[in-house]
């Protein structure tokens, strides 16, 4: 496929980890790329059917986690552009060390989790589904996966700017 993992995750990696509590974010969710997400994704691997449009559950974006306006627009009735999801339902970067994309490759949501945000700012270290809060402390799970607040802020901002320009093309 063309792609390879940041760096080869321990035998007790976060990933792993989280994987053996069940179902992980990259099998329970549809992960939403922006237009930016594609091109950055398609540019560093080669690949163009990694992603695909689903019809949202609910159009009016209702039981999504980002509930802003900027997400509105991620949810109209031809669907959302989403990172495809293998026959097992893992994503299909998903491998048992986790995420083969390396991280300045990967979504914008993917960058930005576990961190619980909005369009106004970074709101805490861990989003709703995340179930590391029940192991690990946040300074040591942001430790593991080598992110910080203002990396995260940075990213942040970017996935809004993304969702606005593609909001104006609608």
């Amino acid at each position: 496929m063309g792609i390879t993992p940041d760096a080869p995750a321990s035998d007790d990696s976060l990933c792993r980890r989280c994987a053996r509590t069940g179902p992980t974010c990259c099998q329970r969710t549809q992960v939403y790329v922006t237009g930016g997400d594609i091109a950055r994704i398609a540019a560093a691997t080669g690949l163009i059917d990694f992603h695909e449009t689903v019809p949202p559950a609910d159009p009016s974006g209702g039981g999504t986690l980002h509930l802003d306006a900027a997400w509105a627009g991620t949810f109209s009735e031809a669907g959302s552009t989403v990172l495809a999801h293998a026959g097992n339902g893992d994503c299909v970067v998903l491998v048992p060390d986790g995420c083969r994309l390396p991280l300045a490759v990967r979504p914008l949501v993917c960058r930005l989790y576990p961190f619980d945000y909005n369009e106004d700012c970074i709101k805490g270290v861990f989003a709703p589904l995340c179930p590391a809060p029940e192991r690990d402390a946040p300074a040591l799970l942001l430790a593991e996966l080598a992110m910080n607040r203002s990396a995260a802020e940075a990213w942040r901002r970017r996935l809004y700017d993304e969702l606005r320009e593609e909001a104006g093309k609608r």
